[in-house]
């Protein structure tokens, strides 16, 4: 019934993937070799053209501090099995590195944060379209949710007032005095004008008793349901703002169990039930919301029109819900939201809850950064998590596995370090005379076998990962690592270095087509998907349209044609092989964007910025500020405290 909603779009990689189980076998069953000495070798077999597996080319990503997602680690397969090869004959092997069970990270490895940056942000979810909210939305009097008087009380008000107007008043012929001045003067004048006067203050009493009574009904239902900061949160606010987080969280409060639903048990043992979850989570958010929003006023910092052109995008797809049903803007609101809420308390809501989210993750942050004493003793404290190593490796081997084959292959493997010479540009040189075809063709080309720029979690074997992320480790050293059998894995060290590619900060808008169902329902084609593509892409002008997109095309992100990923720590290899290279295009600048064909749709990719610092301080700076953040609300939420008020949490009604 209820969860937290999963249509946000993870970021992607795309990961090699090579069988490779009896080199990953025989790697983790064997320690590491220094250069081994050799015993007695076997008479060695005439070499044939062996078979290559080549390295594949790495995926980056780092398990760092801040608000950055996890990326799968790249697998290192190898071939099962050597293909049967007449006797003797020696196979030798480049080798991918092995995998291994995943790591277990640690504290020194990677540190947590939850710094409150764009959302990679999260997505904000309209009230799907349900059958069932025709029929509710229909059974509302749209007199009553605007306030107005039902077909019925102004038919009887209409009956008493013709009554009134033209009620018959016989009255005997009037007789005519004269005064003094010969003035007529009608008889019974005094008295009827008496019985006027009492009748207008009668109907003068009835009218200000019926307003007296209706401001009073007004007020008891508008009752705040809510106080943060002894300073009460309007009833109209807080309905909106709690079916906003129901909806945030997959409830459809039309649903014909959720009214069970809520008043059910909590899944958090501190609560009773779902209902009051859900009411502590809308309490919290606004707690959030007004604390940041005193702090920003106070600062200089106010709502700016951008923060109402995203809010009235929210609007904009609400009015196209209304339309669809033949109903009124504020009938369709009151109907979803409340009977208190309006349009304008949408807007308003929304403007003030993106102002904030701005604020946090902007402003707020600049002013916690760290100083460049705190980011070097950050970095120093922690350089596996900031810095990159490039290595080179290959394994070689026979198909025979006597103990005479893997002694020849092991010595083999110490002459060819002994040729290198410490001296990894040479790796490639030192090993071609042990190859013959497409492999010595292939070691022709310097650094043909190096894997560049690896991340401390894209090297799954433990033994690699430590033994290159070693700080003594300097380039040029090599070492022997063995499979299950036995025979050679040569790993050599090329360079460390830290994180230096500035980070960007992009939007992935993806289209994709869709079958539909059996019956062709919710079909969207490959041309369907180019119109909405092309529509999309021209209606992106900058920053704030492209953040709008998602409340202007929420229908689309609720049935999965579009999904969304705002990414602000992009560094190279986070995402597929097209869309990287135009990220990182020397010729790229902010507000470039572009339409790129996918396997099943379209890319609309946004490129909205790139840092002025390396990677590693951003990462480092990020850790360090989340830290002083969270110790700013830590403190500020002692001070802005909330308290609810039954009389007011009573008119909050789960289904409208």
């Amino acid at each position: 019934m209820f969860g937290k909603k999963n249509k946000k779009n993870n970021n992607t990689t795309r990961e090699p993937s090579i069988d490779a189980s009896e080199l990953m076998k025989a790697a983790e069953s064997n320690e590491a070799q220094p250069e081994a000495a050799v015993p007695e070798i076997a008479e060695e077999p005439v070499a044939a053209v062996p078979e290559v597996y080549e390295e594949p080319a790495s995926t980056v990503e780092e398990p760092v501090e801040g608000n950055f997602e996890d990326i799968p680690e790249p697998t290192y397969d190898y071939p099962a099995e050597v293909p049967a090869a007449p006797e003797a004959e020696p196979s030798f092997e480049v080798v991918e590195e092995p995998e291994e069970e995943p790591v277990q990270e640690t504290a020194d490895e990677v540190q947590e944060d939850a710094e409150p940056i764009e959302e990679e942000t999260e997505l904000i979810e309209a009230p799907e379209e349900k059958a069932v909210i025709y029929s509710a939305v229909d059974d509302i009097d749209p007199d009553l949710l605007t306030n107005s008087e039902s077909g019925e009380v102004a038919s009887r008000k209409a009956e008493k007032k013709t009554t009134e107007d033209f009620k018959e008043n016989p009255v005997e012929p009037i007789k005519l005095e004269l005064d003094k001045s010969g003035d007529a003067i009608p008889a019974k004048a005094s008295r009827r004008a008496l019985v006027y006067v009492v009748i207008a203050l009668i109907a003068v009493i009835a009218i200000v008793g019926f307003l007296i009574f209706t401001e009073a009904g007004l007020k008891e239902k508008f009752k705040s349901p809510l106080s943060i900061n002894n300073t009460s949160i309007p009833s109209d606010e807080f309905s909106f703002m709690y079916h906003y987080v129901l909806i945030e969280n997959g409830v459809d409060v039309f649903d014909k169990d959720t009214k069970e639903m809520l008043e059910g048990p909590s899944v958090d043992p501190n609560f009773k039930s779902n209902r009051e979850y859900f009411l502590d989570q809308t309490a919290k958010e606004l707690q959030i919301m007004q604390l940041l929003y005193d702090d920003a006023t106070s600062h200089g910092y106010d709502i700016e029109e951008k923060h109402y052109q995203m809010a009235n995008a929210y609007v904009d797809w609400l009015k196209t819900k209304a339309s669809e049903l033949g109903v009124p803007l504020n009938t369709y609101i009151q109907g979803v939201f409340g009977t208190q809420v309006t349009e304008s308390c949408v807007r308003d809501t929304l403007a003030k809850k993106y102002f904030t989210e701005d604020y946090a993750s902007d402003a707020k942050l600049v002013e916690l950064q760290a100083t460049e004493a705190e980011a070097k003793e950050a970095y120093e404290a922690n350089r596996n998590a900031y810095d990159l190593v490039s290595y080179k490796i290959f394994r070689m081997t026979y198909d025979q596995r006597d103990q005479a084959f893997i002694d020849t292959a092991m010595l083999h493997a110490n002459e060819i370090i002994e040729a290198m010479g410490h001296d990894p540009d040479k790796f490639e040189e030192a090993a071609y005379e042990y190859f013959t075809g497409d492999m010595q063709e292939k070691l022709a080309e310097p650094d043909s076998l190096l894997i560049a720029d690896s991340r401390y979690k894209d090297i799954e074997h433990a033994e690699f990962r430590t033994w290159l992320f070693d700080l003594e480790r300097t380039p040029g050293d090599t070492t022997i690592f063995t499979d299950e059998d036995g025979f050679p894995i040569v790993l050599c060290f090329v360079k460390r270095e830290p994180q230096s590619t500035p980070l960007r900060s992009v939007r992935i808008f993806e289209v994709v087509t869709n079958p539909g169902d059996e019956n062709g329902e919710g079909k969207v084609s490959m041309g369907d998907a180019q119109i909405l593509a092309q529509d999309i892409y021209e209606y992106i002008k900058d920053d704030t349209t492209a953040m709008s997109v998602e409340n202007l095309y929420t229908d689309e992100v609720l049935n999965d044609t579009l999904s969304i990923t705002a990414s602000s720590d992009t560094y190279p290899g986070k995402f597929e092989d097209t869309l990287d290279k135009w990220i990182f295009a020397p010729e790229r600048k902010a507000g470039d964007k572009e339409i790129i064909e996918s396997e099943n749709g379209f890319y609309i990719i946004y490129f909205s910025s790139e840092s002025e610092k390396p990677e590693w301080y951003d990462r480092v700076n990020s850790f360090i500020r989340m830290n002083k953040y969270q110790a700013f609300l830590n403190e500020m939420l002692t001070e802005y405290s909330y308290e609810f008020k039954s009389s007011g949490v009573s008119q909050i009604v789960d289904v409208p």
